[in-house]
């Protein structure tokens, strides 16, 4: 019902990579009645070109979030000037704190 693996190590031990095959997606389905979450990495590697940079994405969040920082891993584009844009990894706010 998931696929196991390991994925690329940042500092330490590589994290495990736990994502539902098809069967688990419709067991779950079934049993929650409700679509399951997106899987996070599958999500990035859309908009990113290396496994690794999307995990160092994941595991930045994960610290900010640690930190009590509200991160959004899918920021919007931001317009600089005409025709040229920012495009962000991610954004952690906390009170008057705000990180690209």
């Amino acid at each position: 019902m998931i696929n196991r693996g390991k994925g690329t190590s940042i500092e330490g031990r590589p994290p495990d990579l736990i994502v539902f095959i098809e069967r688990g997606k419709w067991a779950y389905t079934k049993l929650s009645r409700g679509q399951p979450a997106a899987d996070e990495l599958e999500v990035l590697m859309k908009s990113h070109k290396s496994k690794f940079h999307a995990l160092l994405i994941l595991k930045t969040a994960d610290c900010f979030t640690t930190l009590g920082y509200e991160v959004d891993r899918e920021p919007i584009k931001i317009k600089i000037e005409e025709n040229r844009y920012f495009l962000p990894d991610l954004v952690a706010r906390k009170d008057n704190d705000l990180y690209y």
